[in-house]
């Protein structure tokens, strides 16, 4: 592994632990992997190639079946999810494209891609929020489907959702300490 670790994750029984990485003495470039950790075995890490050379987050399905990455990427934000025992091909890319927005408010040494990402408990649901102004509801089944978009005031830093209330939050970049509530 190459760089220093930007994002973590522990599944849910505790078994895995995923890690992805960035380099600040590269220009901002880790090895471009996604890597999965299991506590139970003595052997090297499993490795699942997402071409991120900055990650934001990284996370695991409550059914411990995919794994997930986030990039940091300013105009092409994007998840990549990963069946775990698959790991030369992605199952999904999830995009947040920023290329069309009016970037003249961001920083332009800025870092926004995703935000958040949220498994939902069925492992079928995919929850992300990026660079884009939006939090976006995914269904990986099967084919990529985006289900809903919800838009923000500005780029999406954090996603929070909680499912046994039907809630998705949302805090956005700026001064101003906006987070944005749904209940769908």
């Amino acid at each position: 592994m190459n760089g220093g670790v930007a994002a973590m994750n522990v599944s849910s029984s505790g078994r895995f632990i995923a890690s992805g990485n960035y380099n600040r003495y590269d220009n901002l470039s880790g090895d471009k992997h996604l890597h999965l950790h299991d506590v139970r075995l003595d052997k090297p890490v499993k490795k699942f190639y997402t071409g991120h050379h900055d990650v934001n987050v990284v996370s695991i399905s409550p059914c411990e079946m995919y794994v997930a990455s986030g990039n940091a990427e300013k105009e092409k934000g994007e998840v990549v999810i990963f069946d775990v025992r698959f790991h030369t091909r992605f199952l999904h890319k999830l995009l947040h494209d920023q290329s069309m927005m009016n970037q003249t408010l961001i920083a332009p040494d800025s870092s926004i891609g995703i935000g958040g990402l949220h498994w939902m408990a069925d492992s079928r649901i995919v929850i992300t929020g990026g660079g884009d102004r939006l939090v976006k509801v995914w269904n990986v089944e099967g084919e990529t489907k985006l289900v809903k978009s919800y838009s923000t005031s500005n780029c999406v830093t954090s996603l929070f959702v909680n499912e046994a209330c039907m809630t998705i939050a949302a805090g956005v970049a700026g001064a101003d300490g906006i987070v944005h509530v749904w209940q769908p």
